[in-house]
């Protein structure tokens, strides 16, 4: 049982208390990397790379390219998969995410940006909906985002006619059914090349959106060659329109053109559910002795308004040998960030070929400190050529998800691990006179000032969740989200930065729901 950690800032603060038993249950000590990543699973069948994940547990989704896209689903949390599927007449780049409800949500590149979504769990597919339209001739690496209803799809349009690439988005407010029109989100539309348009909505205000865009050089002139920097674009109307780009502070400016390699034309980026940051990673090698590649991370503690000086993530080895890309940037419920990327230490390496593994690390303060790097690999591989096999991983609240690529047996696949979140807020569960039903109990002290407990009572393993709202029915803090066994539970929250008033707090797990009313008077 972890100790209790106690959560602080933004909106409010809060003492989270919940169980690690579900996860221990999975837990195995037979592991050939780090402590305490799971061996690794081969998803693909065949061939693949360039993974993405999805997870609705004990659901978990996985898709990849092979030319057509490819998809494993496994229902036992990653144990076994089911026979491999495709998307019939599709190529590559797949993006996924899950909503609340389990729906999948993916997009696929080429034809055009295609946009797929199950509702049952993977057994069918809608019809494609094709959401690039217009002059652009060429579109490429498109990502999705969802939350709630709400689905976002980004994308790189090149338009051949001015030599322009620029950066997309579209949007649906119906999980999927209808999606409005593609809508500009750089602003600087000077010939330059741009890659990478990540998006993310501000998990505490669905008006807020953002994406970052990596290989821009408009504050360095034209064309192809670098130095290239890290813009992010921020909307206030939920994506209709898109205020003036920040670029970071002395980003990106590898002196490598494009499609040299290690690939070094990612960027990733994460919004904090609990405070006001954005946390924006990348890989390049201005300012690094001897030119090799590293991971570089800049946060905006004021939404994106201005950046932070850069810091580089890998501190092993110290003095730096290795080749360090492909990063992925996370931030978990609880505010926990977390990062995984290709890494050739310990091994000769050139920009062409060597062997590496996949490292991972996180920061509970909000990225001023970061935990001792962890291999999630449990093997290295050899790579050789062109190294673009970008990865991802997701979180819920006991767990992270993780997919790469790699060439351990010769052969180009998709690996799977998992390891339980490092920092869970949790306390005593206590599984004696357990309900034989659901039961969310009152708040105590009610009315409170500024802490109040909330007792509930799970009679079997379910997906729970426990959800503030404000009196107009505004959602404000998601207490609890993820897999619970039987048992009984208790959540602390500190409504020390809330106003007076009153509030309502549901509890939700299969078909029960039930919402209670508590007062906060200061």
């Amino acid at each position: 049982m972890q100790k209790p950690v106690s959560l602080k800032g933004g909106k409010m603060k809060f003492t989270l208390l919940l169980t690690v038993l579900v996860v221990a249950s999975f837990f195995t000590t037979s592991v050939q990397g780090d402590t305490p990543w799971s061996p690794n699973v081969q998803v693909s069948a065949t061939t693949g790379n360039e993974s993405t994940i999805a997870v609705f547990y004990p659901n978990i989704y996985v898709s990849y390219n092979s030319n057509p896209q490819r998809f494993r689903k496994s229902t036992d949390a990653g144990i076994t998969w089911l026979p491999e599927t495709n998307f019939a007449g599709t190529c590559c780049d797949g993006s996924m995410y899950t909503d609340e409800l389990g729906y999948i949500h993916i997009s696929i590149l080429s034809p055009g940006i295609r946009y797929y979504r199950s509702t049952d769990a993977a057994s069918t597919w809608s019809s494609a909906i094709i959401l690039n339209s217009g002059t652009p001739t060429g579109v490429d690496k498109n990502w999705t985002f969802n939350k709630k209803n709400r689905i976002y799809v980004a994308w790189v349009a090149y338009n051949s006619a001015t030599s322009e690439w620029r950066m997309r988005i579209a949007k649906s407010n119906d999980r999927g059914l209808t999606f409005t029109p593609q809508v500009e989100v750089n602003d600087g539309n000077s010939f330059t090349y741009r890659q990478w348009a990540v998006p993310r909505e501000d998990p505490k205000d669905s008006n807020i959106v953002y994406v970052s865009m990596n290989w821009d050089r408009r504050n360095f002139g034209t064309g192809y060659t670098p130095p290239w920097q890290v813009f992010v674009a921020k909307s206030t109307n939920g994506g209709s329109n898109w205020l003036t780009n920040v670029a970071l502070p002395d980003t990106g400016r590898t002196p490598q053109l494009i499609g040299q390699t290690p690939y070094s034309i990612t960027t990733t980026m994460a919004v904090s559910p609990i405070h006001n940051d954005v946390y924006v990673a990348w890989v390049d090698q201005h300012q690094i002795t001897g030119g090799k590649l590293n991971v570089f991370f800049s946060r905006s503690t004021n939404g994106g308004a201005s950046f932070e000086p850069r810091v580089k993530i890998p501190q092993v080895p110290n003095p730096d040998t290795s080749y360090h890309f492909q990063p992925w940037i996370e931030c978990d419920v609880y505010g926990t960030i977390h990062l995984i990327w290709y890494d050739t230490r310990g091994f000769l390496a050139t920009s062409t070929s060597g062997r590496k593994g996949t490292y991972y690390t996180y920061s509970t303060n909000r990225g001023v400190t970061w935990a001792p790097e962890e291999r999630a690999s449990d093997t290295t591989d050899q790579y050789s050529g062109f190294i673009g096999h970008y990865q991802s991983f997701t979180t819920d609240s006991t767990r992270i998800y993780a997919t790469w690529t790699d060439r351990r047996n010769g052969t180009t696949h998709v690996y799977y691990s998992w390891r339980p979140l490092p920092t869970i807020p949790t306390g005593v569960q206590n599984n004696n006179n357990i309900a034989g039903t659901f039961k969310l109990n009152q708040n105590y002290p009610n009315p409170f000032n500024p802490l109040t407990t909330i007792v509930y009572e799970v009679p079997k393993s379910s997906r729970v969740t426990l959800k503030v709202y404000d009196g107009l029915g505004r959602e404000i803090k998601t207490l609890v989200s993820g897999i619970q066994n039987a048992g009984k539970y208790e959540v602390v929250w500190d409504a020390v930065d809330n106003p007076s008033g009153v509030y309502f707090y549901k509890m939700t797990a299969g078909d029960f729901a039930q919402t209670k009313k508590m007062i906060l008077v200061k």
